[in-house]
C-alpha cells in the first residue's frame, strides 16, 4: 500500500526534495536511472532536513521519505511513461535500508522520538503514585527501573512499552548475587514470539572504583570470602 498524500503536502514535500537535488546537483530526466535515483534517495533519507537546518524526528523521517517517494514515482510514470517502485523495487533496498537506519539512529535523541500524551483519571493518578512511592524501597526501585528501561530499550518505540520485569539479578550458582542487575526485554514473557530479533542482555552495576584489580580477580575474591563464611569451623579448634 503506497502512503496518500494531501494537496496541502505535496508542493512543500517536492519543493523541499527538489531543493536538496538542486543543492546535491542531482538531475531528475528521463535519462537518469533506476540506479542513480536509488541514490539520490538514499542520500536523501541520511541528510533530509527541515528548511532551518534541524533534523526531523524520526517518525518524520519515514513519513518524509514516504511522501517523496511517492511523488517520485508519480513524476516518472506522468512525465516520462517510466514504472519505477520504490518500496519494493530491489533497486531501491539500499535506500529504504538508509531510511530505517537514519529513523534508528535518531530513536536514541531522546528529543527525537515519538512521544504521545494523554491524561490521566484521578483513580490512575492516585494508584500511580502510590505504586511509585519515593518514599519506600519498593517504590523507589520500580521508579529507578521504568526510567532506565527507557534508555535501555533496543529501539525507541519499545521504550514506551518497557517493564520492570525485564530486570533480574544476576546471581552466582551458589545463590549470592553478583551485585549486577540484567535487562533483557525475554524476561518478560509478553514479548516473547514473533520475528523480531531481541537485544543483548544490558547490565547495571554499582559505581565502584578498581584502580588495581580487573573485574573477574574481584569476582574471585569475592567467591573466596563467601566460601569462607560459609566454612563449619573444625571442633577440635573451638575447644583449644
Amino acid at each position: 500500500m503506497f502512503p496518500l498524500i494531501r494537496r496541502s503536502q505535496k508542493k512543500t514535500v517536492w519543493n523541499q526534495f527538489t531543493t536538496f537535488c538542486t543543492e546535491r546537483e542531482y538531475t531528475l530526466s528521463a535519462e537518469t536511472s533506476e540506479a542513480q535515483l536509488a541514490n539520490i534517495m538514499k542520500d536523501y533519507a541520511y541528510n533530509m532536513k527541515k528548511m532551518d537546518g534541524e533534523t526531523y524526528k524520526e517518525s518524520t523521517i519515514k513519513t518524509m521519505w514516504n511522501q517523496t517517494a511517492k511523488l517520485l514515482q508519480e513524476k516518472y510514470l506522468n512525465d516520462f511513461d517510466i514504472k519505477i517502485n520504490p518500496f519494493s523495487d530491489a533497486a531501491f533496498k539500499t535506500a529504504r535500508g538508509a531510511r530505517d537506519a537514519k529513523r534508528k539512529a535518531l530513536q536514541s535523541i531522546p528529543e527525537k522520538r515519538r512521544a504521545s500524551a494523554a491524561a490521566l483519571e484521578e483513580k490512575d493518578w492516585d494508584a500511580m503514585t502510590t505504586v511509585w512511592d519515593e518514599e519506600i524501597p519498593d517504590g523507589l526501585q520500580k521508579k529507578l527501573f521504568m526510567i532506565i528501561s527507557v534508555e535501555l530499550a533496543w529501539r525507541g518505540g519499545e521504550g514506551s512499552m518497557t517493564s520492570i520485569h525485564h530486570f533480574k539479578a544476576e546471581q552466582r550458582n551458589y545463590g549470592e548475587t553478583t551485585g549486577r542487575i540484567e535487562y533483557n526485554p525475554i524476561f518478560s514473557k509478553t514479548t516473547q514470539g514473533g520475528d523480531k530479533k531481541l537485544s543483548d542482555s544490558k547490565w547495571l552495576v554499582e559505581n565502584r572504583e578498581i584502580p588495581d584489580k580487573t573485574v573477574p580477580e574481584i569476582e574471585r575474591e569475592e567467591r573466596c570470602q563467601y566460601q569462607e563464611r560459609q566454612t563449619i569451623p573444625d571442633p577440635k579448634s573451638i575447644l583449644e
